[in-house]
C-alpha cells in the first residue's frame, strides 16, 4: 500500500499535491464544503485518478 500524506486547508498547492500524487502517495485532504468539513482520499493508479469522500466526524 502506498504511503499516506495528509493534508490540511491549504497547506499544499494543487500542484504540489499533483506531485504528490505522481510519486504514487495517498493524498487525505480536509475540505470545507458549505459549511462541512470533509475528507478526501485522492489516488493515482495509471493513469487515472481516484476520490473517495467521507464526513469528518465532529468532536
Amino acid at each position: 500500500m502506498p504511503p499516506v500524506m495528509r493534508v490540511g486547508r491549504r497547506e499544499l498547492t494543487s500542484t504540489e499535491i499533483l506531485e504528490q500524487l505522481e510519486a504514487g502517495n495517498r493524498v487525505l485532504i480536509e475540505v470545507s464544503l458549505l459549511g462541512k468539513t470533509i475528507e478526501m482520499a485522492v489516488r493515482r493508479h495509471q493513469e487515472t485518478y481516484y476520490r473517495k469522500s467521507r464526513r469528518k466526524p465532529t468532536t
